[in-house]
């Protein structure tokens, strides 16, 4: 889901990517969107990795989109049967974004010196969490792309956070799917309790879950998908990311057959 440099209380998590028939310099974009809501005692802020090859692009209009997530991931089945309980810019970027300041970073050695621009009151002041956060997504995702999504102790944003990107392999689809809520840097593999819907879309295929917009007009933004596959992962799974061969959507497999396909 993501890694919070303060302890935070994660809920409602929804995530798609979608393979766009826009190329960027002859070369396939990506784009990826990603919405929860939180709650935490102090300023916080969320850490979502990307495997880009050139900074992130975020896209603006998403943040008018008040039921995007939810129309792309209405219709993601559980994968276990129980029911629930409830322009690249190649320099860093600090902006505003709806019910965020976000941070936008090529390298996780910058974290501190770009969180110092966020703000106050959603500044996390920990800087021996943010050390010990960059030192380890510099150990295991060095050649990724980050946003840090800030906020003021408390969330339910009305849109999400959409990239987008030249991706690292065109061979793939990828949801960040690391979790640390503790504040602590996440240890991979570790079995975490999954509670996330998860979509991936390529252009130009139809696939089992038609995406009923209630603004038709999204159906006609470039970077909005018109059909989804994926699954709601309700599972105690190894902590990572979400990596989905290509040619497995293509197939148009869903739901458990999907996460079989999964990478780690």
């Amino acid at each position: 889901m993501c890694v919070s440099i303060n302890p935070a209380d994660l809920s409602r998590v929804k995530a798609f990517t979608y393979l766009t028939d826009l190329p960027i310099g002859g070369q396939p974009t990506h784009v990826s969107g990603y919405i929860n809501a939180a709650v935490t005692g102090a300023p916080n802020c969320m850490i979502l990795h990307f495997p880009a090859q050139h900074s992130l692009r975020p896209i603006h209009r998403a943040i008018e989109t008040t039921g995007l997530m939810e129309e792309i991931t209405r219709d993601l089945q559980p994968i276990m049967p129980i029911p629930m309980a409830r322009g690249f810019s190649r320099e860093p970027v600090v902006q505003t974004y709806g019910d965020y300041d976000i941070v936008l970073a090529d390298d996780p050695s910058v974290f501190a010196e770009l969180l110092a621009r966020v703000r106050e009151e959603r500044r996390p002041t920990d800087v021996a969490a943010i050390e010990r956060m960059s030192q380890f997504y510099a150990a295991h995702y060095a050649d990724h792309r980050f946003v840090l999504a800030c906020w003021d102790g408390s969330i339910a944003p009305s849109h999400p956070i959409v990239v987008a990107y030249v991706p690292l392999s065109d061979d793939v689809l990828f949801v960040p799917g690391l979790e640390g809520h503790d504040g602590k840097p996440p240890v991979i593999g570790a079995p975490v309790k999954r509670d996330i819907h998860v979509a991936f879309g390529i252009s130009g295929i139809t696939l089992q879950h038609h995406v009923g917009y209630s603004d038709p007009n999204l159906e006609l933004l470039w970077w909005t998908p018109k059909s989804v596959t994926g699954f709601f992962d309700n599972r105690v799974a190894p902590n990572g990311d979400f990596v989905v061969p290509i040619d497995a959507i293509k197939e148009k497999l869903t739901g458990a057959d999907l996460v079989m396909e999964l990478i780690s």
